[in-house]
């Protein structure tokens, strides 16, 4: 086999996506004991906080693309983490298990959370969570 070396990129696109591919398999490993990835948990967290919501409402609060969201609400569905609220035209909310499974989740997202801010420095993390507003930003760039 070719000893073959990652390549180095100047790309910020690269850089940040392999940047948050590696904290995503990180915090999914860290989830997997209850059987949830990052992407779920936060959802979760996020229908707790809005619930009774709709798809659109969630994709708003959580800031993603509603087709992610609704890819993730049917994996949820699936392992009975959320359902439909009666008399509400595509409503959801979490249900017992659900609640019991997020509460679960953020035990072990919170380890993780610890784990990565031994990593990083305060003034690190400052610099970070101010990157990461900045970042968000770049969206303002598209043109349509």
């Amino acid at each position: 086999m070719r000893d073959i070396k990652p390549r180095e990129t100047p790309c910020y696109c690269m850089n940040f996506r392999r940047m948050a591919n590696a904290l995503t398999k990180y915090y999914d490993s860290m989830l997997a004991e209850v059987g949830l990835t990052a992407n779920q948990l936060s959802l979760l967290t996020d229908i707790q906080s809005i619930e009774p919501c709709n798809r659109s409402e969630l994709a708003k609060c959580a800031r993603v693309d509603r087709t992610t969201v609704i890819r993730n609400l049917e994996i949820l569905r699936k392992k009975g983490l959320i359902e439909d609220v009666e008399g509400k035209a595509n409503a959801i909310k979490l249900t017992e298990q659900g609640v019991k499974i997020m509460e679960e989740g953020f035990l072990l997202w919170k380890n993780a959370q610890d784990q990565i801010k031994e990593v990083f420095d305060p003034e690190s993390r400052k610099v970070l969570r101010e990157a990461f507003g900045k970042v968000e930003q770049v969206e303002a760039f598209i043109r349509e």
